[in-house]
């Protein structure tokens, strides 16, 4: 009959928090609109329905699987009860993206307890401990660990004995609730165990009752200011000339995915990403200038700086190309003729539009160095001397000049680099020059201040006894010259 109750019971639990799936309601679509590195904090409402009959709580409402949120939980919902799951979210880098969790919670169901064992020592002190409590499909153990033997009997049923040898144990297993009352007849010494139900309420979770719930995450850099200046911002130059610059950025926070482009302009760094300020070298190289009355003349050229939270600048640098002669241009060469060229016409022969780098001399020249490195200088005073008919020979050696202008741009690099750092230097050396000197004005100044304070003081006190002394030698004048004018008195007797 017992049986019967019990699994009753289990279906009507069953039946219940099956219905119990549709009693919570909450926004299962979150929209997050935040920035980077910084905590948003945000509610959930859950309300418990009281659309449906339910007479009991649910426990540890929450909601898992999301990494980056921080999700508070709610230990207890009662029916018709509204209470809210707080969360917090951080992202470092920019998000645009759904994410899918759950929300979970636990329920009361009926259970048994897990069988353990219980340990009672017997000696000739008794039973310890005398006064226990175990429950149903428990184990308990009588372990005899003094001197002869002893027994566990029955107060309630005296042929109910079991005698314990030295060193051994009787086990006993108990499947019903009980109130088993014993005594050990050696020592006449009393024990009492009490068996209860191992009938349990326990929290369970159930993955067949989470509920799905969305977050759309849209998370943007945090916004930041940035500012640039190119140094110096004119130039002049020679065509065939490349010059070098430096590039300033600044901003108050940290920018992300910094690019710099412009015609003419190859910067030494690119693709970066900046918090502070930053000094960034480049190189001036003109191109696409073919005729001599392109020279003579002032370009501007702009630095184009793109982040994607520090906004956009456009830098404008001022270029003027000196007067260059490109429309002497010396006749066609062939695939292994190299006739003697000035170096602008050189380098306007190889960048026609109609050659286009294409011929195979400039082909030649350009397995050595870029396009954009190259220019036509490479063709050394020497090459402009040799015979048309020795035009092999030149182009050996016009081929040795490129390595040395290759081996020149590299010492170039490595000159400029080591001249930032010498201006880095110099620029800290001054900082604490500046400091030093300011420092030494300061104390200067209070030295100056004290003596001056010192010398007002000697000066009033050297005041002070001078008129003391005045006073003093006029009081001595005063009484020595009343006491000659004060006629003397005389008796008669």
């Amino acid at each position: 009959m017992k049986n019967i109750v019990t699994i009753l019971i289990l279906i009507t639990l069953f039946l219940v928090h099956s219905s119990m799936t549709t009693a919570i309601t909450f926004n299962n679509n979150i929209s997050i609109n935040t920035q980077t590195n910084k905590i948003l904090q945000g509610q959930i409402p859950v309300y418990y329905d009281n659309a449906t009959p339910h007479t009991f709580a649910i426990y540890n409402v929450t909601i898992t699987g999301l990494s980056g949120f921080n999700f508070t939980e709610i230990p207890i919902l009662l029916l018709n009860e509204s209470k809210n799951i707080n969360y917090t979210y951080k992202t470092d880098t920019p998000i645009h993206q759904t994410y899918s969790a759950k929300l979970q919670y636990n329920y009361l169901t009926q259970g048994t307890r897990t069988p353990l064992q219980k340990v009672i020592q017997v000696n000739t002190s008794g039973y310890n401990p005398s006064n226990t409590t175990a429950y149903i499909n428990d184990s308990v153990v009588w372990f005899n660990n003094g001197e002869g033997n002893r027994t566990v009997t029955n107060l309630n049923d005296l042929t109910d004995k079991h005698i314990i040898q030295n060193l051994t144990n009787y086990t006993r297993l108990f499947s019903s609730t009980a109130q088993f009352d014993y005594f050990d007849e050696t020592t006449q010494k009393g024990g009492f165990l009490t068996i209860l139900s191992n009938e349990v309420t326990l929290l369970t979770h159930s993955a067949d009752y989470d509920k799905n719930i969305l977050f759309n995450v849209d998370a943007i850099y945090k916004n930041a200011d940035m500012s640039g200046q190119a140094i110096p911002d004119s130039y002049s130059m020679k065509l065939s000339e490349v010059k070098q610059g430096i590039l300033r950025l600044e901003t108050n926070d940290s920018v992300f995915n910094i690019k710099l482009s412009g015609e003419w302009f190859r910067f030494q760094e690119n693709n970066l990403n900046l918090n502070g300020d930053k000094l960034i070298a480049f190189n001036i190289t003109p191109a696409g200038i073919t005729t001599t009355a392109q020279t003579n003349q002032t370009y501007l050229r702009n630095i184009v700086v793109v982040s994607d939270n520090g906004g956009n600048l456009t830098i404008p640098v001022s270029v003027f190309i000196q007067y260059a002669n490109l429309t002497e241009i010396t006749e066609t060469l062939q695939n292994l003729v190299l006739l003697p060229m000035t170096i602008e016409q050189q380098y306007a022969f190889c960048n026609d539009a109609q050659i286009n780098w294409t011929h195979p001399t400039c082909v030649r020249y350009l397995q050595n160095v870029s396009k954009v490195e190259y220019v036509a200088r490479i063709l050394y005073p020497e090459i402009n001397e040799t015979s048309a008919f020795d035009s092999l020979q030149s182009g050996k050696k016009a081929e040795e000049g490129v390595i040395r202008l290759t081996n020149q741009i590299d010492s170039q690099k490595q000159e400029l680099s080591s001249l930032r750092e010498q201006l880095q230097l110099m620029f800290n050396s001054l900082e604490t020059f500046s400091t030093t000197q300011t420092t030494k004005i300061n104390d200067i100044g209070n030295d100056v201040i004290r003596r001056k304070n010192n010398s007002t003081l000697f000066l009033w006190s050297t005041l002070l006894i001078f008129f003391t002394i005045i006073c003093v030698v006029g009081v001595v004048f005063y009484k020595k010259w009343k006491f000659n004018n004060t006629p003397s008195m005389q008796f008669k007797v």
